[in-house]
């Protein structure tokens, strides 16, 4: 992979890398094609950051597919490496303006397996006045890149915010602050920093910032249901200083407390970054949502009969699904034992009844009798015998329960 970034775009490139410093230790840089792709994902696990570049943001750009290093997928070849956060920010830093010194700045990746002399990230910045600062990294090889489940087109509410009303407000924050509240309201949103129980109950005196936003300072508002969720504050701080830096607007998309907030920086055809921040819930705002699914599951779960097994007198118990009329395994080997019963007493009473039938007879007559019986008790024996495979074959294993949730 070659790519070589002019000297106007290096500043922006930079403010990228120190973005994805600030959320994880480790950068995954997936090269396309058409694009080259920067991500990050927290050691937590609680914040996310995908920053894709498009082909028209470098001065040239070009991915040897035919190297044996290249991976394939069902969008095409790629090459994909993981490189350290902090060795990859360190080695594009420049002081004073870049503009003026810089020439460019070139990458060059080398396309092959695993770790070692050959897996090396080359970074070379030529500057203006004739000489170049190269760097190598050694880069390790994955396989998988990490994503974001949640979609923006899945959150019914969004805001979007332009440079001016972003200007200062992570400065309106403590540094010490590690959390914030974002309040949506029909007027607008409302960002407050939330204070630590601990620290209040050892007598420090803490005082709480409030941000509000109206609607007129935004760009676009919509919202579905008054939200309120809190994040973290370190995460918000790097997204919001990485559009102010670029000079862009900041979206946000956003649904309910409970899932992740979601926030967006697009430049036209040039570069798109997505950002993922996971939500703070209260124990006893999970314990309440899942008090609420479980009413409207038994709302919607279909009515079962409680009665015993004379209710279901009209039902054919011999066959499996008619079982799912019945409230419990128990009811059900009652009634393979009552249907058992049953037919064991219809073949005595054959039986009884062919005996019977020989009394006051002859020797010859009672031969005669007793084989017609031993007939008749085969027959019975036999009509028992092939009424059984219609049975389940495991009379005494409990069935597996019913579940009518299935059908949710």
């Amino acid at each position: 992979m070659r790519a070589i970034i002019p000297s106007v775009s290096v500043k922006g490139f930079q403010y990228m890398l120190v973005c994805l410093g600030k959320i994880g230790d480790d950068v995954v840089i997936e090269a396309r094609p058409d694009r080259l792709t920067f991500s990050t994902l927290n050691i937590t696990r609680t914040a996310f950051a995908d920053i894709t570049f498009t082909r028209t943001f470098f001065e040239s750009y070009h991915l040897d597919t035919s190297a044996e290093a290249i991976q394939h997928d069902a969008t095409g070849p790629f090459l994909r490496c993981s490189v350290l956060a902090k060795a990859l920010v360190s080695a594009c830093k420049i002081r004073g303006n870049v503009t003026e010194k810089v020439e460019k700045c070139c990458l060059f990746m080398n396309a092959a397996e695993g770790v070692g002399e050959n897996c090396r990230l080359t970074i070379e910045i030529i500057f203006k006045h004739g000489f170049i600062k190269i760097h190598r990294l050694l880069y390790e090889s994955c396989s998988e890149a990490p994503q974001i489940i949640d979609s923006i087109q899945s959150c019914p509410s969004s805001w979007r915010l332009p440079p001016a009303a972003l200007m200062g407000l992570p400065e309106n924050f403590s540094a010490k602050a590690e959390e914030i509240t974002m309040s949506c309201s029909q007027e607008g949103i409302a960002f407050k920093t939330c204070s630590d129980p601990g620290e209040e109950d050892s007598g420090k005196k803490l005082g709480s910032t409030v941000v509000p936003m109206s609607r007129s300072v935004m760009e676009s508002y919509n919202l579905q249901d008054e939200v309120e969720m809190t994040f973290a504050m370190k995460e918000f701080k790097a997204i919001i200083s990485f559009a102010l830096a670029l000079r862009l607007p900041l979206e946000a998309y956003f649904d309910a407390s409970f899932r992740p907030f979601l926030l967006r920086v697009v430049n036209e055809n040039v570069m798109t970054a997505a950002f993922a921040i996971a939500t703070i819930v209260n124990s006893s705002d999970i314990r309440e949502r899942l008090k609420s699914e479980q009413a409207m599951k038994m709302e919607a779960k279909p009515m079962v009969s409680s009665g015993n097994n004379n209710a279901h007198g009209n039902l054919d118990l011999s066959q499996a699904e008619n079982a799912l009329f019945l409230d419990d395994d128990a009811d059900w080997a009652d009634a393979l034992n009552d249907i058992e019963m049953e037919e064991a007493a219809a073949a005595a009473a054959a039986i009884s009844a062919a005996t019977a039938g020989s009394s006051g007879t002859n020797g010859k007559s009672r031969e005669v009798t007793r084989e017609s019986s031993a007939v008749a008790t085969q027959s019975a024996v036999d009509a028992y015998e092939i009424e059984e495979p219609c049975l389940p074959p495991q009379r005494k294993t409990k069935r597996a329960r019913f579940d009518f949730d299935d059908f949710d």
